[in-house]
């Protein structure tokens, strides 16, 4: 467990947002509306996320869809990990609350260079829809969504994957949150939430058999990645 292996310090705001916590090689601060290019970090990092790798999507495709997340900049509840002396991004979390719609344009065609992303949100809601049956008066403040967990490549293999979804926690446990949800689209973030512990894996779609209008999008997939998963735990 992440706390268990880095002991966490509270930091003044000496940095841009409210630190959360600091290990030696990043410190975890709450993301800001000023917090733009952040969105830039996460479509490089999600440059090569399996199910939309497959339909060929670019960086700048990326760019065009974590642009109507711009809200998680500003509610509070999303975390980034940054260079201890320099304040350089190299990774974040964006989280969202759960019972939120999704962004209306968000699946328009014409934003995009390829087709799928209207798949993956498809699938994603797909999944979802376990977790909301289960809740059906899912109201706001009640559930977050660990919604996109990108870390920049160069700094990966240093757990700020895992870290940034332990600091986000406990974090969103702070701010009420009874609930957390991730949808790992890769095995990678699956793996991240296997050694996080706790969570109670629910629907799924796999890559070479779901249909989304007439077609399957998402054969292309190639392993160790084989399902998008759905994953929850009680906060």
């Amino acid at each position: 467990h992440f706390f268990a292996q880095f002991p966490l310090r509270e930091l003044s705001d000496a940095m841009s947002g409210k630190v959360l916590a600091t290990r030696a090689e990043a410190v975890f601060r709450v993301l800001q509306p000023g917090d733009l290019h952040g969105l830039d970090v996460a479509a490089r990092s999600f440059y090569n996320e399996p199910m939309l790798r497959s339909r060929g999507a670019t960086v700048a495709d990326w760019r065009a869809f974590l642009g109507h997340f711009e809200d998680c900049l500003q509610n509070g509840l999303s975390v980034a990990a940054v260079e201890p002396t320099t304040g350089e991004m190299m990774g974040l979390l964006l989280n969202r609350d759960l019972a939120l719609p999704v962004p209306e344009g968000l699946t328009d065609r014409a934003q995009y260079s390829v087709d799928g992303f209207d798949a993956l949100v498809a699938a994603l809601l797909e999944v979802d829809e376990g977790f909301h049956h289960e809740h059906p008066s899912l109201s706001l403040g009640e559930a977050a969504d660990l919604w996109i967990l990108a870390v920049l490549p160069e700094y990966r293999g240093r757990g700020l994957a895992q870290a940034l979804a332990s600091v986000s926690l406990a974090h969103l446990r702070e701010n009420g949150f009874k609930h957390a949800t991730i949808e790992a689209t890769s095995e990678f973030t699956a793996r991240v939430v296997r050694r996080l512990g706790g969570w109670q894996a629910g629907r799924y779609v796999t890559f070479s058999t779901w249909e989304f209008r007439g077609g399957r999008p998402f054969t292309g997939v190639a392993p160790p990645h084989t399902a998008l998963q759905f994953f929850s735990t009680k906060l």
